[in-house]
């Protein structure tokens, strides 16, 4: 990394104190929750290791090593792991397929730019966003079928996850031109275009016809927390940007939505907050004394959050208001998206993961 900062560290430093590495410290920093695979469980950690674990993450086995440092998720299709490897200042990266029948690397494709977020699946097709090469379009034998670097003579920068909707693929155009851009996902002709003030830097989401996600000029590099975004909400079937609401905080993470109008959000000033995506409404739970940089999470019907040095907040509605029904100081950092599978939450960290019941 060119910066180093408390969020770059968190992500790519791999603690050394121990003489004997126990499990986390072998794994190291970690950004998305594992992903479930017939009782056993996959995940990548940022130094680019591949491992398989148990449910409990008691022990883990190193399968396979990208050529770079890596922050994308896996995608799971059928016998088959898809991930992308490379950071904003890559010119190259790989795209990998993972056999877990063989238990190898048998596909290993390199492209230019880099994969930062989650390869997209969808009826045999691979929808991968490369930075400044665009959007991408692969069949699962990693055989190119179309890409787009250009909408309108403006150069497309695309650090999303694409979205695929009925027909369409939506992606987040970054940096020169701000917008989310809706594809033909058969042919990639344009189909649509959203033109945003700010830059879409964070993961999009679909919710039912509701695409969303945030607009933001904060940097995931920096350590400054009150910079502003915009929570953008688009309906997909009637083609409309119907919100763009002014949060005084940013997430690059997801917002998981809790129905389909409405999301559960937390943002950098240690807001933790539920957003009506029609009406634009926001109903506030709760407030952190810490930053968040990881996505809240619903356990045991409670909404949960936790900051950036480790506090732990859930919250359950009584008759006027939210009150705390769990608080604890955790000493951990977690950074990027917690999963819950099994009535237990996944958190990443700079260390693996560590499980909150």
């Amino acid at each position: 990394m060119k910066t180093l900062s408390l969020i770059g560290i968190l992500l790519f430093s791999v603690p050394t104190f121990a003489k004997k590495q126990d499990l986390r410290s072998k794994i190291g920093p970690t950004v998305h929750a594992p992903i479930e695979h017939q009782d056993k469980l996959y995940f990548l950690s940022t130094t680019g290791g591949l491992f398989q674990s148990d449910k409990e993450i008691k022990s883990a086995k190193l399968l396979a090593q990208t050529d770079q440092v890596t922050v994308a998720p896996l995608t799971l299709v059928n016998e088959f792991l898809f991930f992308g490897d490379g950071l904003t200042e890559h010119t190259q990266s790989g795209l990998y397929r993972y056999n877990l029948k063989t238990k190898k690397i048998d596909k290993k494709l390199k492209v230019q730019g880099h994969i930062q977020r989650q390869v997209s699946h969808h009826q045999g097709l691979l929808f991968v966003g490369q930075g400044p090469f665009g959007l991408n379009v692969y069949d699962t034998d990693l055989s190119h079928k179309w890409g787009v670097k250009e909408i309108q003579k403006q150069k497309l920068t695309t650090d999303s996850n694409p979205i695929i909707y009925k027909d369409l693929v939506c992606i987040a155009s970054t940096k020169t031109y701000n917008a989310i851009i809706c594809l033909d996902k058969t042919s990639g002709k344009l189909k649509h275009s959203y033109p945003l003030k700010e830059s879409p830097k964070g993961e999009l989401s679909l919710s039912g016809k509701y695409l969303y996600g945030f607009s933001t000029e904060a940097d995931m590099l920096k350590t400054k927390f009150d910079i502003k975004s915009h929570l953008f909400v688009i309906d997909l079937e009637n083609n409309k940007l119907i919100k763009n609401i002014e949060l005084r905080g940013y997430n690059f993470f997801k917002a998981p939505a809790i129905a389909e109008d409405k999301v559960l959000v937390n943002i950098s000033t240690g807001d933790i907050i539920l957003v009506d995506l029609v009406k634009g409404k926001i109903e506030y739970i709760g407030e952190f004394p810490e930053p968040f940089v990881s996505t809240p999470f619903i356990l045991n019907n409670e909404y949960c959050a936790i900051g950036i040095m480790g506090k732990l907040l859930c919250y359950k509605k009584g008759k006027n208001q939210y009150h705390i029904t769990k608080e604890k100081r955790l000493f951990e950092s977690p950074v990027g998206n917690i999963n819950v599978m099994n009535n237990k939450a996944y958190i990443p960290s700079r260390m693996g993961y560590f499980i909150v019941r």
